[in-house]
C-alpha cells in the first residue's frame, strides 16, 4: 500500500511537470483540460494497471534474516505487536484526513447552495443569477452565477463578465474542480493534487476567456477590463472567479500567438510521454504471471509428484517420501506456475531453507536460561529449565531466541529459547544435503476439508 501511494504521488507529479512544461503556455484549452482529467485518473490507476513484460518469471529465494539476539531483560513488546500497532496508527491517521478533508469540502459546497438557495435569484440562459446583497465580484458555481444586486439590476455588470461566468456554466467547469476535490479528500497525503486544482481552475479561465473575447471583439479592452476586477475576490474558495494571482497569466494567453504546428506538436509530444508515463508506473507482470505458466503436461506432473508423498493423517505429507531430484523438478515446475495454478495446489515448493549455521551457545547463557521466564525447547521438545544446570555449552550446536509477547503463555515466559544438540545439527546438515532443502508447504485452504473430517 505505501508503495503504491508513493507510486501514486510520483505519477502525478511527473504528469503535472509536463504539463507545465509542454502544454500550460499554449492555446489548446480544450486539449488541456483532457490532460488534466486523465492525468488525474491515470495517476490514481496507473499503479494499479499489470501489463505483461519479459519472458518467464524468475522466482526470488527468500531473504535469510539472522535471528535477533535478546535481551535478558524483555521490557518492550514484541515486533509482531509493534507492527500491528503502527498499521492501526497509520489507518486511523489516514481516516482521519479523509473526515477532515471531506468534511471541509462538503462545507464549502452546502455553504454555496445555502447561499443560492436563500437569496433572490433570477433565469439568465441556462443559469440562473443569485444577486448577492454583499459587494461580490462575480463567480459561479456549477448553474449559479454570483453578482451584485444592485450592480445587476442598475445593469453596470459588464457584459462580458457576465458572458465569461455563462461560459463557466455551459462547459461545467464546476465539475472538474469538484471531482478533483474528491479524488484529493481520499488522497490527502497528495499534495500534488492542491496545484492540479490550481492549474485547472486556471485552465478554466483561459476557456472562459475565449468565449469572451469572441462576444467582445476587442482583446485590449477586455484586459483593460480584467485588471480593473483584479483585486480580492470574497467568493468560495470552490467558485470561478477573478484573481489578482492568475490575472497576468490570463493577460498573456489573451495576446498569444502560436502556430497551429507547434500546439499540435507539443500535443502530440505530451500525449506520447503521457502513456510512457503510464507504462512506467504500471505494475509488470511477466508472461508467467499473465497467464502462460506452467503447461497442462507439468501441472500433471506435478500433481503426480505430489500425491507420492500424500498420507491420510495431519499434515498429510511425509516430506521425506520424495527424493531430492524430484523436490528439485516439483520447484522447477511451481516457479513456472501462474498465481492462478498455484493456488489450485494442494502443496506447494517456494523456495529452499537457507542451511544452517553453527551458532554456539556460551555458558553465561545456559545459566541465565535456567531461570523460569524463559521457555526452553531442545531438539524440539519443552524441557524444564533445571535440565541446562546438567548441560555444557559444548552440547549445543545452534540456537534461536525469540521474544514472547506479554500475553503469550498467561505472561509466565518474556522469551523462548530453542536449543539444538550437536547430534539434531548434524542430522540437519545431513538432511538438508541429501534432499536439497526444499520448503513443502501445505495449501490450508484446499486442504481445510480433510482437517474437518479428520476431527470428526
Amino acid at each position: 500500500m505505501i508503495a503504491y501511494c508513493v507510486n501514486t504521488i510520483l505519477c502525478s507529479a511527473v504528469l503535472l511537470l509536463l504539463y507545465k512544461l509542454l502544454l500550460e503556455n499554449e492555446k489548446v484549452h480544450g486539449f488541456k483540460r483532457l490532460y488534466l482529467f486523465f492525468s488525474v485518473v491515470f495517476s490514481i490507476v496507473a499503479p494499479l494497471i499489470t501489463l505483461p513484460f519479459g519472458g518467464p518469471e524468475q522466482y526470488l529465494m527468500p531473504e535469510y534474516i539472522p535471528d535477533e539476539p535478546i535481551d535478558y531483560v524483555v521490557t518492550h513488546i514484541t515486533p509482531f505487536e509493534i507492527e500491528d500497532i503502527l498499521a492501526m496508527v497509520l489507518i486511523f491517521v489516514y481516516l482521519s484526513g479523509v473526515n477532515i478533508v471531506l468534511f471541509r469540502l462538503i462545507k464549502n459546497v452546502s455553504g454555496v447552495f445555502i447561499r443560492a438557495w436563500t437569496r433572490d435569484s433570477v433565469p439568465f440562459a441556462p443559469a440562473r443569477v443569485v444577486l448577492m446583497e454583499s459587494d461580490v465580484l462575480p463567480h459561479s458555481f456549477f448553474s449559479k452565477i454570483f453578482v451584485n444586486k444592485e450592480s445587476f439590476l442598475t445593469n453596470t455588470i459588464e457584459q462580458e463578465i457576465l458572458v465569461h461566468e455563462l461560459a463557466h456554466v455551459r462547459q461545467r467547469h464546476s465539475l472538474d474542480i469538484v471531482f478533483v476535490k474528491l479524488v484529493h479528500c481520499f488522497f490527502w497525503f497528495n499534495p500534488v493534487y492542491i496545484f492540479y486544482i490550481r492549474t485547472i481552475a486556471l485552465n478554466h479561465e483561459f476557456l472562459a476567456d475565449e468565449i469572451a473575447l469572441q462576444a467582445s471583439g476587442d482583446p485590449q479592452a477586455y484586459q483593460n477590463l480584467l485588471l480593473q476586477k483584479a483585486s480580492v475576490s470574497k467568493s468560495s474558495a470552490l467558485t470561478s472567479d477573478f484573481n489578482y494571482s492568475i490575472i497576468k497569466k490570463r493577460l498573456v494567453m489573451i495576446v498569444k500567438q502560436t502556430s497551429r504546428r507547434v500546439q499540435w506538436v507539443k500535443a502530440s509530444a505530451a500525449i506520447s510521454l503521457f502513456f510512457i508515463t503510464v507504462f512506467l508506473f504500471a505494475t509488470k507482470e511477466t508472461m508467467a504471471q499473465k497467464g502462460v505458466g506452467a503447461s497442462a503436461e507439468m501441472i500433471a506432473e506435478y500433481e503426480h509428484l505430489a500425491a507420492k508423498g500424500e498420507t491420510d493423517t495431519f499434515p498429510w505429507w511425509d516430506a521425506h517420501v520424495w527424493s531430492k531430484d524430484e523436490k528439485e523438478r516439483m520447484y522447477v515446475i511451481y516457479s513456472a506456475m501462474t498465481t492462478r495454478q498455484r493456488r489450485k495446489q494442494d502443496l506447494h515448493v517456494p523456495g529452499k531453507t537457507k542451511l544452517l549455521e553453527r551458532k554456539p551457545v556460551t555458558d553465561e547463557q545456559l545459566k541465565i536460561w535456567t531461570d523460569s521466564k524463559y521457555e526452553v525447547y531442545i531438539d524440539g521438545k519443552r524441557v524444564n529449565n533445571e535440565i541446562l544446570e546438567s548441560r555444557a555449552s559444548s552440547d549445543f550446536d545452534w540456537y534461536k531466541s525469540r521474544k514472547l509477547s506479554k500475553w503469550a503463555n498467561d505472561g509466565k515466559h518474556q522469551a523462548q529459547i530453542a536449543l539444538m544438540t550437536k547430534e539434531q545439527f548434524a542430522r540437519n546438515i545431513q538432511s538438508w544435503n541429501e534432499e536439497g532443502g526444499y520448503m513443502m508447504v501445505m495449501n490450508i485452504p484446499n486442504n481445510i476439508a480433510k482437517l474437518r473430517a479428520e476431527s470428526k
